[in-house]
């Protein structure tokens, strides 16, 4: 029975999506919001997308069940999740919830100096649903991160990471952490 009634928790089946040679500006939501397993997001450029707003990013990866085999590659971000000054809020790339086999490699993260306040931050994990939320078998690599909020890389758990061979730059002074795990208080939605 694959009837979805009005009220019903409808989240369909997604798999083996893959996001290429994209420019995604200009969202006041989410630039993408996803989650399924095999998603490849990659050569992509993500400018302006996402807000103040909890939950708002260039790219949320929202797994309130398990992801597996996703794959964000070689993108560019530029001003994310803008306030009314101009500043970025939120992270660029966020993910949450249940993952395994996560490939973050490439990318390219610049939000300018002294364009970010202390919640903007480059790539995250976060754990902030009811229930049961793990990162398996994470690969953070041949990323640069510059000049974001408070911190570069941050994970609230982690099991079996590897993070190598990343370029993280903060050219603004302040609290800074280029890597920050466990982030048990961070800012994740």
């Amino acid at each position: 029975d694959d009837e979805c009634l009005i009220g019903d928790d409808c989240r369909g089946s997604v798999s083996g999506v893959v996001l290429r040679n994209s420019r995604i500006h200009h969202n006041v939501d989410n630039g993408v919001r996803a989650y399924g397993e095999g998603l490849t997001i990659q050569d992509s450029e993500f400018h302006r997308n996402g807000s103040n707003q909890r939950g708002r990013h260039q790219l949320l990866v929202r797994c309130l069940e398990e992801c597996r085999q996703l794959k964000i590659l070689r993108n560019r971000f530029t001003d994310s999740s803008i306030d009314d000054d101009g500043n970025c809020r939120r992270s660029a790339i966020m993910i949450e919830g249940q993952v395994n086999g996560v490939t973050v490699e490439g990318n390219h993260i610049d939000e300018g100096a002294g364009n970010a306040g202390s919640s903007c931050y480059g790539i995250q994990y976060a754990t902030n649903h009811q229930g049961r939320e793990y990162a398996l078998n994470l690969y953070l690599r041949g990323n640069t991160i510059k000049d974001v909020g408070s911190r570069g890389i941050a994970l609230a758990t982690c099991q079996n990471c590897l993070i190598e061979n990343n370029v993280i730059i903060q050219d603004r002074s302040g609290s800074f952490a280029a890597l920050f795990f466990p982030d048990r208080g961070g800012i994740g939605d």
